[in-house]
């Protein structure tokens, strides 16, 4: 299955520049034969907590122009975050979609308290999965990816694939490496994390998109700055990691709790 990880560069409140930015990466996806298509978290807004009923309104129209970008192409977009708003709460909401239509929908479940998300946002509470061409795939977001224990419940729906959209600051990213090679390590999976790319005039760096293959190893790796990673996965390269080391069967789901 080949995969396109669109590093984009994302600018609090432009949306109009944002959703032309995300159009662009997804038709050089398409043209590259892509058949998975992943977009970063938050793109469409970035992260401004001050301006939420701005980032809630564009939602709407950003994920129509991601339908409308993806028209008459067969594959599996998976359209970052937008903000979303249910009830008088607002979500941190990612929403996968095939042939125009939303496949699953996931609502962060861990909120960081240090960009205010935890005062914000509303958590959810609910497990995402999709199918891909190589098996089911997990969906989490961003902070999501410090907490093994969501993806061990993801684990026991019997994911192949891990999907993980964010905004991961610079300071951190050697956590980022690493969380992410222990969470494919973890599942015995693929793993693809896609990333923002920088703004020169932030401090806060992101980039460093990646996609880890089921024994731990970095497959590809984006530097600081918009990128297009593509790159191809094997279904047999979950078989043989598993087939090598067969620790999920020893999982103790007692262990797990609810």
């Amino acid at each position: 299955m080949r995969v396109a990880c669109c590093q984009m560069r994302c600018e609090t409140g432009d949306h109009s520049g944002n959703l032309g930015r995300a159009a662009e990466a997804v038709s050089r996806a398409i043209a590259a034969e892509a058949e998975l298509i992943v977009l970063p978290e938050a793109w469409a807004s970035g992260f401004a907590m001050d301006e939420l009923s701005a980032c809630v309104e564009a939602s709407p129209g950003a994920l129509e122009a991601m339908i409308d970008a993806t028209q008459g192409w067969g594959g599996t977009l998976v359209a970052g975050s937008l903000f979303t708003r249910s009830g008088g709460e607002v979500f941190n909401h990612a929403t996968v979609l095939r042939g125009g239509k939303p496949i699953a929908t996931y609502r962060k479940m861990h909120l960081f308290a240090g960009l205010g998300e935890d005062t914000a946002l509303t958590a959810g509470s609910d497990l995402a999965t999709f199918e891909t061409l190589i098996g089911t795939a997990g969906l989490a977001l961003c902070y999501d990816l410090r907490f093994p224990e969501l993806f061990r419940r993801l684990q026991s729906r019997g994911v192949s694939l891990l999907v993980i959209p964010a905004q991961w600051p610079g300071p951190r990213i050697e956590h980022w490496r690493l969380l992410a090679r222990a969470r494919a390590v973890e599942n015995l999976c693929y793993l693809i994390g896609v990333n923002v790319a920088s703004l020169p005039e932030i401090d806060r760096l992101h980039g460093h998109s990646l996609v880890v293959e089921p024994w731990g190893d970095v497959l590809w790796e984006a530097g600081e700055g918009e990128e297009l990673g593509i790159v191809d996965l094997r279904a047999e390269a979950i078989a043989e990691a598993r087939d090598r080391l067969p620790a999920l069967g020893d999982i103790r789901p007692d262990l797990l709790g609810s």
